[in-house]
């Protein structure tokens, strides 16, 4: 799901992806919240999903910009 929010307008930086993640988990999983807490539970769940993603090579960082693959 992120990977997707990553390569869905490409190119996104970081926060453009959490927060694209973020209302797609909203639309789709009824997820509650009013605004999206730098640091908060929400913030820190999808920050460390990309870690993982860039980690894995799923998504790749270049120039401050998400590319997938």
């Amino acid at each position: 799901m992120l990977a997707a929010c990553a390569a869905e307008r490409p190119p996104a930086d970081a926060n453009a992806a959490v927060r694209a993640a973020a209302k797609w988990s909203q639309d789709q999983f009824g997820l509650e919240f009013v605004r999206l807490r730098g640091g908060g539970t929400i913030d820190t769940a999808l920050r460390a999903a990309l870690t993982e993603l860039l980690t894995a090579g799923q998504v790749r960082e270049q120039a401050g910009k998400l590319r997938t693959g």
